[in-house]
């Protein structure tokens, strides 16, 4: 009977020692290996709150990587600060749009170059032309200084940088042409007058005019017609100053350009006998785009340095003889091509160069467009002789008034006044656009400008 009372206690304990046991085995086992799996299946923990624990714990460094990793730049780059990431902390300023921070970070860290470089997106052209100064980097500290609007010290730059035509047309657009006639000077060399800086040295010239210093001015537009005899802008430029000063004389003439080869026979004029207004000395606007073009000249070597006649408008209004030579000689290269069966069809100035011995050819055709092609050819018609001519009628008429807006509108003369009434009659027939009263052929050209001189002479 013990026994079996024995026996039912001890399986009622063994109960309840599971019943109990079973549930906190289960709470234990929840606790030990729940939280394992639970942390291993939980997102990454929060940059930010990372980066805000790293910072108070005195972590800079690591709170900035964070900081950056949660996209905020402004409170990384105050991070990197504090720990004394100079460089970095720029970036992130730079980032976070606080350029002026940036800039002084980066000069403060060795990087002036990149505080030269925000400096010129903030337009804080001054603060960027110092740090390029400094650097030795006087072409970028110029192009600063030039942006700021002070031409006078940005001459100053160009010229420590070697680009004397910079400065000289800087300082021509301030009208002080002695400080621009001394800033071109560097360009000429010590060689004297060749063929190759022939340009250069008459733009000096005329720099010297402007600045009053005409002896000099003559002395230098001489040398010029010295080494490279017929040189159209130095004969104009010292006939102009002779003229002025009243001190033409006998044995004071300029030297007349003459054509550097001959005529072929049907294109045989002679134009050394107008008899026109001298050329006026060139205006600042005038000799701003000749210091231009001498800037961005091809330097090649003698005789082969060529222009086209698009520059030579450019440089400034030639004495309508000039314009009446240069004419001529194209006249003759359109000539032997039309011998030659080559037809243009469209003609413009920049088609026409001369080279430094004033040798002129035809380099190409242009598109068909106006106010350089015939009517017949924008229309569609094949090119052919009288569209060539009235392609050279446009650009006479360009080379002697400056430009083609009024051409088809106003004559010549009306323009320009010093230019003969045979010449004005020269023009309307080459532009004429009924083709049964435009030259046919350059033969035809020849025959009437002589008939048309003649008339007017006699």
């Amino acid at each position: 009977m013990v026994d079996a009372a024995s026996r039912t206690a001890v399986l009622v304990v063994a109960l309840l020692a599971v019943v109990v046991l079973l549930p906190v085995a289960f709470l234990v086992y929840r606790r030990l290996f729940g939280e394992v799996r639970a942390s291993a299946a939980a997102p990454a923990a929060d940059p930010l709150a990372q980066a805000q624990t790293e910072e108070r714990r005195g972590n800079f460094a690591a709170a900035a990587a964070r900081y950056e990793e949660a996209g905020d730049s402004f409170k990384a780059a105050t991070c990197w600060e504090r720990a004394r990431e100079l460089p970095r902390a720029a970036d992130c300023y730079e980032a976070a749009g606080e350029l002026e921070t940036a800039a002084a970070l980066h000069v403060r860290s060795g990087g002036s170059l990149r505080a030269a470089g925000i400096y010129m997106r903030t337009k804080n052209y001054v603060e960027a032309a110092k740090i390029f100064r400094n650097k030795g980097d006087h072409l970028r500290a110029a192009q600063a200084l030039e942006l700021f609007g002070n031409a006078v010290a940005a001459a100053r730059e160009y010229s420590a940088a070697g680009n004397h035509a910079r400065a000289a047309r800087l300082l021509e657009e301030e009208r002080m042409y002695a400080e621009a006639a001394e800033a071109y000077r560097p360009l000429l060399g010590d060689a004297g007058v060749t063929a190759r800086n022939a340009e250069q040295h008459t733009t000096h010239a005329a720099l010297l005019a402007l600045a009053g210093e005409r002896e000099r001015a003559a002395e230098a537009y001489r040398a010029v017609l010295a080494a490279v005899p017929g040189h159209l802008r130095a004969a104009s430029g010292l006939q102009s100053l002779l003229t002025r000063a009243g001190a033409v004389a006998q044995g004071a003439q300029p030297q007349r350009p003459r054509p550097a080869r001959p005529a072929p026979a049907d294109i045989d004029l002679e134009v050394e006998e107008l008899e026109l207004a001298p050329e006026p000395p060139p205006s600042p606007e005038d000799l701003a785009a000749m210091i231009e073009a001498d800037e961005g000249a091809d330097r090649g070597a003698p005789g082969e340095r060529v222009f086209s006649l698009r520059s030579m408008i450019h440089a400034g209004r030639m004495e309508p003889r000039y314009c009446m030579r240069l004419w001529v000689q194209a006249m003759r290269a359109l000539a032997e091509s039309h011998r030659a069966n080559v037809l243009y069809g469209c003609l413009t100035p920049e088609a026409v160069a001369v080279d430094m011995e004033n040798n002129i050819r035809i380099q190409g055709a242009a598109t068909p467009a106006e106010p350089y092609a015939s009517p017949e050819v924008l229309a569609g018609l094949p090119p052919d002789r009288q569209a060539d001519i009235y392609s050279m009628g446009v650009i006479l008429f360009e080379l002697l008034t400056g430009g083609t807006d009024h051409l088809g509108r106003r004559r010549v003369r009306e323009l320009v006044p010093d230019v003969p009434p045979w010449l004005d009659e020269l023009v309307e027939r080459c532009t004429e656009k009924n083709l049964t009263k435009r030259f046919r052929t350059t033969e035809e050209v020849s025959a009437a400008l002589l008939k048309l001189k003649g008339a007017a002479q006699g």
